[in-house]
């Protein structure tokens, strides 16, 4: 509906094209019909490209909306890795206290300036101990 015609090209919707009685020009041109025929189509045309849009803005919503909800879902499940994995909990039960200790307060100063560090006591009287016992402690 919406292609360009060629310039011989022409449709009439009903209008019988013969020449009214009192004068020389043919009906369809007195009454305006090609203006009103290129106008409709016109329009048609319009009217596709717009419902066109239209689903097209429709289906992008819905998109949206969709990516919206995965967001929301991977955020969820992202925090709850995050709360639901007790990594202090799992060192505890499966490891030696000591062991547990010397992991726990290396992933607690991580990121801190070695000024910054602070150690529980449990870890201060581990390594006052290896470091009082210095050669035995040492041996295997």
């Amino acid at each position: 509906i919406c292609g360009k015609r060629s310039p011989g090209e022409v449709r009439f919707s009903g209008i019988a094209n013969f020449r009214e009685i009192g004068s020389q020009t043919n009906l369809g041109l007195v009454s305006g019909a090609l203006r009103e025929q290129k106008l409709v189509e016109e329009n048609l045309c319009l009217q596709s490209k717009l419902e066109e849009k239209e689903r097209e803005i429709n289906y992008l919503k819905y998109q949206m909306e969709d990516l919206a909800k995965k967001y929301k879902r991977i955020k969820k499940e992202l925090k709850e890795k995050e709360e639901g994995f007790d990594l202090i909990g799992h060192l505890n039960s499966n490891f030696p206290p000591q062991i547990s200790a010397i992991v726990r307060n290396s992933i607690k100063n991580f990121n801190r300036n070695p000024k910054g560090r602070r150690y529980d006591n449990y870890f201060k009287t581990l390594t006052l101990g290896v470091y009082f016992l210095s050669p035995l402690a040492y041996r295997p």
